[in-house]
């Protein structure tokens, strides 16, 4: 994993990246620019690591709440009026989705709103939303069949929330060496394993977290 620096290459290293994005991973490693570069490429791979599982739970996630909304309302469960009066937001990201998709030259075809849909807009619908209305609305006769039997909202809701954050974080090549990484893997494996049971062996048996979180050249706990 570790690599020879010349002064030259150092200096192109961090021209490159800037001086301030390498700022936290140098106060990490005490000042030490090689050893920052270091953690730098260690973050890196290890957030390429986190993104097939983060992958699975978005699809598996997406679609079983899909399924269970198409069971609920009528089909698309995205253009019933009884779907849409829950909460004008929801209804005006839908639209957005939609116009997308038109200005694109593509199809309005289920598939392709589910799958444009962000994961911030599946996680939003498993909050209680306005006055709690999601609650009564689309967890209680919905959303909760698409997990397993005894699955509490709020605990589904406070792991997505978790991943979520981290998930963004990953997507703009921010640090997460200073995150506990076993916890937020866990709530990955979590939501996959109320989502879809069974799943998390296949996606434990593939995944490279594990490994990259013993082989960091730092401890990746540390904090910023």
């Amino acid at each position: 994993m570790f690599f020879t620096y010349s002064p030259q290459l150092r200096q192109d290293i961090e021209d490159a990246l800037s001086a301030d994005r390498l700022t936290a991973y140098r106060n990490a490693a005490g000042g030490d620019l090689e050893r920052a570069i270091d953690l730098y490429v260690w973050n890196a791979g290890t957030a390429a690591a986190f993104f097939g599982p983060i992958g699975v739970l978005e699809i598996t996630l997406r679609n079983a709440l899909d399924r269970e909304l198409s069971r609920t309302f009528r089909s698309p469960w995205f253009d019933d009026p009884a779907f849409l009066r829950i909460d004008a937001n929801v209804a005006g990201r839908v639209r957005k989705i939609k116009q997308k998709l038109v200005d694109r030259g593509a199809a309005v075809t289920q598939p392709r709103v589910v799958a444009e849909l962000s994961l911030g807009f599946w996680v939003n619908l498993l909050r209680p939303g306005p006055r709690g209305s999601y609650v009564h609305a689309l967890w209680g006769p919905a959303l909760s069949k698409a997990f397993r039997p005894g699955t509490r909202r709020a605990t589904v809701a406070g792991h997505l929330d978790r991943v979520l954050r981290f998930r963004n974080r990953v997507a703009h090549h921010e640090p997460i060496f200073s995150r506990d990484l076993t916890v937020h893997y866990a709530s990955i494996l979590w939501v996959i394993e109320q989502a879809a049971p069974g799943l998390v062996p296949w996606v434990e048996h593939h995944a490279r977290v594990p490994s990259c979180i013993t082989d960091g050249p730092t401890p990746p706990r540390l904090r910023l």
